[in-house]
């Protein structure tokens, strides 16, 4: 044991709770439902049918009042900084100075909930049925769809805790083989006394990049969706129909947990106009070209006065080398900070010294830093997704023992984050660039352009009344006859998948960076790579393709594709009847993956996909780390009566 740790919780007065005494989250909220519906025969080929839908969700809330809300709320604490960034104000001079204040909250405490009751949720539907020829009909449809949501956000809560009620200490300091209780006393030294509990609670400014906070915007309001669909359906022959159809879903206001705390990344400079975003890019630019921070400790006039730094950083002249504040701030991001521009800008900005008692940026510390924590996920509604497909089916319906189905979908999921709803966590459940959410958009992270699929049964033609021993005895006949054949076949074009960066922080401290191309990206698909390991390149060096996102981007979802997955399943089942009535006996044999394919997954245990696909991890980028299951082979009897 080289560290260890304490963990306190409090009641909502402020007293501790004895260690092992656990604390439960009891959460209440109410779902209200109703429909109404109505079919009209408008005309002997046209049938319109009507609905209208309300939901009514209450507010969560802890029947305990152990929940808490923040003072000034958060959207209104989040349109403060954005309006400061946009017009120069150092973050230090808004109100507070920028701190939140975290108080009780919820009907138990007599208080406002974690947000507002929304009771507007009507949702109308519109559906049209209208028979065209004899054989062929088509149909429309058109609805509003809103979403349940304080689920997610009590299962967050009650997973991370609130503000106020716990709180972790750590030892002071690390022990080592020699001053380890474990070779010494054999007694841990006593824990770190507990801070005073109870609200109204301030955390304290933090000048290090630490500190994680949850929240809930109070002006939340229910997601919704709209759904459209239309298709037309004829019947080819007896048995057999065709039908080929769009479908789409336009789902707005989809919760998302955005980072209030993102450092002002786009505050612009009062005397020169530019924002920390241009001054850093045009600086990544150089680097782009090759100049290094060697480079510049040897000849600082590589680097070209930026007005941004001068006007901002004055004291970095002569601060790490001889030379403008330019080059310093330069070689501070690729010299001291191996590329990672928020690390930077954390020193200039949260970081005193007797030199600096008040940080080196020119308007003091946290002109750009929230000054309590380095990162605050909160849930608001700025995700947005749109899926549209086409889709087609062609049908027999059982006759002469044979039954098929065979459907292909051509479709594109695009959203700005599919966390919640893929649970692939943070890279893509979250907005990285939370003042330009459009920059997240992207492919779905569950997005497939293609699938086929089909599903199929046969009856053996073998047995009485069959083509083969169709006047087999009754003993024969309940060897042979009876037979059914039935499979599925699945075919899928793959899943995008995220490059992760180098592990920099080019935007916000909650996310680090992910990749973009540099150049012509490479051939992906199902190879062998130099190592001898399945891969999605023919080669490892093919990292070199990428590269980190520049200063204030996202970098790019689905940068690449998993390979295509294929898979049949077959079944084999014959039922025998025994003597007496209604007593069955079935045999039933499976066998999944009966063809053996081998289908690589992104399981997220290893890296973010579940393969090498980090540029941090060059040696082994591209290497897939898991597959799906080999064929699988299953005998069942099953005795009714």
């Amino acid at each position: 044991i080289n560290s260890f740790s304490a963990t306190y919780q409090y009641l909502k007065d402020g007293s501790i709770l004895a260690f092992g005494q656990p604390r439960g989250n009891d959460f209440v909220t109410h779902n209200y439902e109703f429909y109404v519906q109505d079919t009209w025969r408008a005309t002997p080929k046209l049938t319109v049918t009507m609905g209208l839908h309300y939901e009514y969700d209450t507010p969560p809330y802890e029947v305990n009042g152990l929940q808490v809300g923040t003072t000034p709320g958060l959207d209104t604490y989040f349109a403060n900084r954005v309006y400061a960034q946009a017009n120069g104000i150092p973050a230090n001079q808004l109100p507070n100075q920028d701190r939140l204040t975290y108080t009780l909250n919820g009907p138990v405490n007599g208080q406002p909930g974690w947000f507002r009751a929304d009771k507007n949720n009507f949702a109308p539907r519109l559906a049209l049925a209208y028979q065209w020829k004899q054989k062929t009909v088509v149909r429309l449809g058109a609805g509003m769809l809103y979403d349940t949501y304080g689920n997610d956000l009590v299962a967050n809560v009650s997973k991370l805790g609130s503000v106020g009620l716990s709180t972790t200490l750590g030892t002071p300091v690390s022990y080592n083989f020699t001053t380890s209780p474990r070779y010494g006393s054999g007694v841990l030294p006593a824990l770190q006394p507990a801070p005073q509990g109870g609200f109204p609670y301030t955390p304290p400014n933090i000048a290090a990049i630490s500190g994680t906070y949850y929240g809930i915007d109070p002006s939340l309001h229910a997601p919704y969706s709209y759904l459209l669909n239309a298709s037309v359906q004829h019947q080819l022959a007896d048995h057999y129909t065709i039908e080929v159809g769009y479908v789409g879903r336009l789902s707005r206001a989809q919760l998302i947990q955005s980072d209030i705390y993102a450092p002002l990344i786009y505050f612009k400079d009062q005397k020169s106009g530019q924002t920390w975003v241009q001054a850093d890019t045009a600086l990544r630019n150089i680097y782009n070209t090759g100049v290094t921070a060697s480079a510049v400790s040897k000849n600082p006039s590589l680097i070209p006065a930026n007005a941004f730094v001068e006007d901002m950083f004055p004291g970095l002249a002569n601060y790490y080398i001889p030379g403008s504040a330019t080059a310093n701030y330069y070689y501070g991001i690729y010299g001291v900070n191996a590329g990672s521009d928020l690390d930077n800008l954390h020193q200039l900005d949260r970081v005193t010294s007797s030199q600096f008692p008040n940080c080196i940026t020119i308007t003091g510390c946290y002109t750009f830093f929230a000054p309590q924590g380095s990162a605050d996920p909160t849930w608001t509604n700025a995700g947005n997704a749109n899926y549209h497909a086409l889709v087609a089916t062609v049908r027999k319906s059982f006759s002469s023992g044979f039954a098929f189905d065979f459907n292909y979908t051509w479709s594109h999921s695009i959203d700005n984050g599919s966390g919640v709803a893929s649970g692939t966590g943070q890279f893509g459940g979250i907005l990285q660039n939370v003042f330009a959410p459009s920059l997240n958009r992207g492919d779905s992270n569950f997005d497939m352009r293609h699938q086929f699929n089909a599903n199929a049964l046969y009856e053996l033609p073998v047995g009485t009344g069959k083509k083969l021993l169709g006047s087999a005895p009754r003993w024969l006949d309940t060897a042979v006859g009876g037979w059914q054949l039935s499979g599925l076949m699945r075919v899928a074009s793959g899943v995008p998948l995220t490059i992760a960066g180098s592990g920099v922080f080019p935007t916000n401290y909650w996310e680090s960076s992910l990749a973009i191309p540099n150049g012509a990206a490479p051939k992906t698909g199902l190879f062998i790579d130099n190592n001898g390991n399945p891969s999605l390149f023919q080669n490892t060096n093919a990292v070199n393709a990428y590269q980190d996102a520049f200063p204030g981007g996202t970098g790019e979802r689905g940068i690449v594709r998993m390979p295509w997955q294929k898979n049949v399943d077959l079944t084999l089942t014959k039922v025998f009847r025994m003597p007496w009535e209604n007593h069955t006996l079935t045999f039933r044999a499976d066998a999944f993956n009966v063809f053996n394919f081998v289908n690589f997954i992104n399981d997220n245990s290893n890296s973010i996909n579940g393969l090498s696909l980090a540029l941090s991890s060059p040696s082994t980028f591209g290497e897939f780390a898991k597959a799906a299951d080999a064929r699988v082979l299953q005998l069942a009897l099953r005795y009714s009566f």
